[in-house]
């Protein structure tokens, strides 16, 4: 996740929607979805402060200046916007209300949004500071070292409230994406039989797809499972159980590809849709390779697989009193904020 552009382009959005919400007769909840995206912005920067005191952590100059455009970012579009939408609820300007369908699918993609961006704000302010080693604790050295953050307290936690925050994004996306769809279809349509049942189909989609992942054992029960019970924890040495291809339900035509990982890994990143692992044995030798390489080409486990990941032995060593460069991630790499 980097700031620029991608969260910037949330904050746009974000801020494009409460004053579209506004305009169209949504006014309160463009302004407590403005509030909302505020105080949780607020909130999450002054736990980083408190955890950077904590820890007696330094603050680099590539961190400092992304954070400066995380936090003024949204006062200077979500703010004047939620002001702009209050001008509708205080009467000053007439809202347009004969628009229905942009009244309603405008309601939902403002909630929607506020949801995206915030878990982007959840990885920047809570995962990536420990992810990056920048409160001191290295998850390459995770072997070494017995960790202690502020919430979240361990490499576990960590892991586990990736997916958490994650997951609760997702399918709020798909929720707010649904209902912005069925309100544009219930407004369409102009027949009252056929818009609730358009839109009760199209709320209910997601809920059965829940159900299907449930039985079938597909990514989604996967992603919930992982926020329970995680498996392949960041700066846990793993090998993978290979796998042959197979022929999903969605796919029949085509087979997936094999999962063959070879030798131990690191794991590194964790997505809803994978697990990124790093080769471990380049970055034990003695004698790396200078300038030093931040490792940013990771193999790839699908969530679907995750029951093929073993705990390795022995457990990395690459980092113990230097820097390997295992981690693209690292608060020591000038580049570890921007896009690989």
């Amino acid at each position: 996740m980097s700031p620029l552009p991608y969260v910037r382009w949330q904050v746009i959005a974000l801020a494009g929607l409460i004053a579209i919400a506004g305009l169209f007769d949504a006014a309160l909840l463009a302004i407590c979805v403005g509030g909302a995206a505020v105080l949780w912005l607020m909130a999450l920067h002054i736990k980083y402060r408190r955890d950077l005191r904590i820890t007696d952590s330094t603050l680099p100059p590539h961190r400092e200046r992304l954070d400066r455009v995380v936090l003024r970012d949204p006062f200077r579009m979500v703010v004047p916007a939620t002001l702009f939408s209050a001008l509708f609820l205080l009467g000053v300007i007439d809202p347009i209300g004969d628009e229905a369908a942009v009244y309603g699918a405008s309601s939902a993609l403002v909630v929607t949004a506020l949801a995206v961006w915030g878990s982007s704000l959840f990885d920047w302010y809570l995962i990536l500071p420990r992810i990056s080693g920048q409160l001191g604790y290295r998850p390459c050295r995770a072997a070494q070292e017995e960790e202690w953050f502020p919430f979240p307290y361990t490499w576990k936690e960590v892991t586990r409230w990736w997916y958490i925050h994650r997951v609760v994004a997702a399918l709020i996306f798909r929720l707010g994406l649904s209902a912005a769809i069925a309100a544009v279809i219930a407004d369409l349509t102009g027949f009252e039989v056929l818009a609730r049942a358009a839109a009760g189909l199209l709320m209910l989609m997601f809920g059965a797809y829940a159900v299907f992942a449930l039985i079938r054992g597909s990514t989604l029960a996967k992603e919930v499972g992982q926020a329970g019970h995680t498996k392949g924890i960041a700066g846990q040495t793993v090998t993978v159980d290979p796998r042959p291809g197979r022929r999903r339900l969605r796919n029949l035509w085509k087979e997936s590809s094999a999962l063959q990982i070879d030798g131990r890994h690191l794991v590194i990143d964790v997505a809803l849709e994978s697990i990124q692992l790093a080769e471990v044995e380049p970055r034990e030798e003695t004698e790396l390779a200078y300038p030093l390489r931040f490792e940013k080409d990771f193999e790839s486990v699908p969530l679907a697989n995750v029951d093929a990941i073993r705990r390795g032995k022995p457990q990395f060593s690459g980092c113990r009193d230097r820097c390997s460069g295992i981690n693209w991630y690292c608060i020591e790499n000038p580049n570890c904020f921007r896009p690989k």
